[in-house]
């Protein structure tokens, strides 16, 4: 099948722009995100690809490269990294002056590259999007914004709602920024319709056909024999094995403020004196890991791995009874199912999620997981001592999962769903529609 559609007559460039995603080039390697799945597939169709990202590498905060630098991956997907000042914490001034260097420079290096059929901009960053539309207004080239997370709405979220309106004062420029991108995009995709209803307010119009949600995927392919046992090896090495009678419960991701961890510690003590044996096993980095690491010191079912590759997640997933989704249940999550979820249900993990509202339904209605309030301790505790508990809910909600996901979230279906999309624009309306200054 793929060698007759790399044998297709009709080839696009494209352009996919993102920033802070694993890339193939690093030392360690992440699982491949949105815009890496997507890369590797439309290169393996045969579309000309260009992947322009940041010498920064946003988890481990170095940079890859000193600066801008290209990397031939294959025939048909070359990375783009541009070069900036970097940042030592996620939130924080400097990384807003490191995105408006990395936006400068693609407009700069923009204009040494073929003109591509369409661009596919990641928001955020909100530079990125800035750029991009600039680029595409001022060549007719359309540009698809997919949002991924509502910058710079978020940020209010950081602050007590007393001074949210001010704090939305002093970031008007930020705001302006994502109306002024979404109003010249051609299309506005997303995982969720929220946030695509998000980006269609900025844009002030209504949706149209063009406008379509594409979940997150994630890949289905198993590591090698040889990954998998030293990845195993890894973890025996932590104290947690296949074997035994661990109650295991997973996390992967930032250690940061988008995750109320606290409540997740606080549960863990809680099951600790309760004489019930359960593994909390928190994979990532981030701002608040000391923090975290300080607040769970004498609770022996902690553990804090730090940031681990693919396949040690491939093989923790295999060892663990439930995927933690601790979210603090603001507006940048609702209606959403976000990565790691899809992560989860990949393999057949039962979901336990703080998030309420649509997320909440999800669940209930696929019964693939259940809900507790973000703050509650109780509810958590509740939750984890159902599934423990409850051998055929649990395997119950596994299928479900695994189903959910087979219907929904494996790379086929999304990249192709997302390449058709594209190749559809291209030959189409989205080229007229560009030209004509809609």
């Amino acid at each position: 099948m793929k060698q007759e559609q790399i044998n297709s007559s009709f080839n696009m460039r494209v352009w996919l722009i993102t920033a802070g995603e694993f890339l193939p080039t690093d030392p360690n390697p992440g699982r491949p995100m949105r815009t890496g799945l997507l890369a590797n597939y439309l290169a393996d169709m045969g579309h000309k690809v260009l992947w322009w990202t940041s010498t920064f590498n946003h988890t481990e905060k170095v940079h890859r490269y000193p600066s801008n630098t290209s990397v031939d991956l294959s025939s048909t997907l070359r990375l783009k990294l541009l070069h900036s000042i970097g940042y030592g914490r996620n939130i924080s001034f400097a990384r807003l002056i490191d995105h408006w260097g990395i936006a400068q420079q693609f407009l700069i290096e923009a204009n040494t590259e073929d003109r591509p059929d369409v661009i596919v901009c990641s928001l955020p960053t909100l530079e990125f999007c800035a750029a991009a539309t600039q680029y595409g207004a001022k060549y007719k080239v359309p540009v698809i914004i997919d949002v991924r997370d509502l910058w710079p709405d978020i940020f209010l979220d950081l602050v007590p709602r007393g001074i949210a309106s001010l704090w939305r004062l002093i970031l008007t420029p930020l705001f302006r920024s994502a109306q002024l991108s979404c109003r010249r995009a051609t299309a506005i995709i997303g995982p969720n319709q929220s946030f695509i209803n998000w980006g269609l307010r900025n844009a002030e119009r209504a949706a149209t056909a063009n406008d379509r949600v594409f979940g997150f995927a994630y890949p289905t392919a198993k590591p090698g024999d040889q990954e998998i046992v030293e990845a195993y090896r890894f973890w025996k090495g932590l104290g947690i094995e296949p074997n035994g009678d661990q109650f295991r419960v997973c996390f992967f991701g930032a250690i940061s403020h988008q995750f109320d961890l606290e409540t997740v510690i606080n549960a863990a003590r809680q099951l600790d004196s309760q004489g019930r044996r359960f593994q909390f096993i928190f994979c990532g980095k981030g701002d608040n890991l000391l923090t975290h690491k300080r607040q769970s010191e004498g609770c022996a079912s902690v553990f804090f791995p730090g940031f681990v590759n693919e396949v040690q997640i491939w093989t923790l997933m295999r060892m663990a009874q439930v995927g933690l989704a601790p979210y603090r249940d603001t507006r940048n999550f609702a209606g959403h199912i976000p990565n790691k979820v899809v992560e989860y249900i990949s393999a057949g993990l039962p979901v336990v999620s703080s998030l309420s509202g649509e997320f909440s339904d999800i669940l209930r209605h696929q019964g693939c997981g259940l809900s507790y309030r973000g703050s509650s301790m109780e509810e958590l505790v509740d939750c984890l001592n159902t599934l423990r508990d409850n051998n055929d809910l649990r395997r119950s909600m596994s299928e479900k999962a695994h189903r959910l996901f087979r219907e929904s979230f494996t790379v086929e279906k999304v990249c192709s769903s997302m390449m058709e999309f594209l190749e559809r624009g291209v030959r189409t309306q989205w080229n007229k529609s560009v030209q004509a200054g809609n």
